[in-house]
């Protein structure tokens, strides 16, 4: 998925395997629940990455030369990466936020 020239929101609640690319404003990703891998990058901007069914004590956050990996474990075993650059903050269900950005 692509964004326009300013600031879009994101909606992705799919299985995993996606590559989201955001705008040079301020941008929005939704993701839901999932298993699998995606791979957000934020572009310019002040970007928020809300997360839908997982809580702050389900994230494992760990840097890598070009980007951060997000790893969110679920009630049943299943496990959701998402591989990160330009995002600022991320959002949980709970109320929690962490900025990586």
């Amino acid at each position: 998925m692509y964004g326009g020239l300013g600031g879009t929101t994101f909606v992705d609640t799919k299985n995993g395997n996606t590559q989201i690319f955001g705008t040079n404003g301020d941008d929005l990703f939704y993701i839901s629940k999932f298993t699998g891998s995606d791979t957000i990058i934020g572009g310019g901007g002040s970007d928020i990455l809300a997360v839908s069914g997982y809580t702050s004590a389900d994230a494992t956050i760990s840097s890598g030369a070009s980007s951060t990996i997000v790893d969110l474990k679920n009630e049943l075993g299943g496990q959701a990466l998402i591989s990160v650059s330009g995002i600022d903050v991320l959002h949980f269900s709970d109320g929690s936020t962490l900025r990586i950005g």
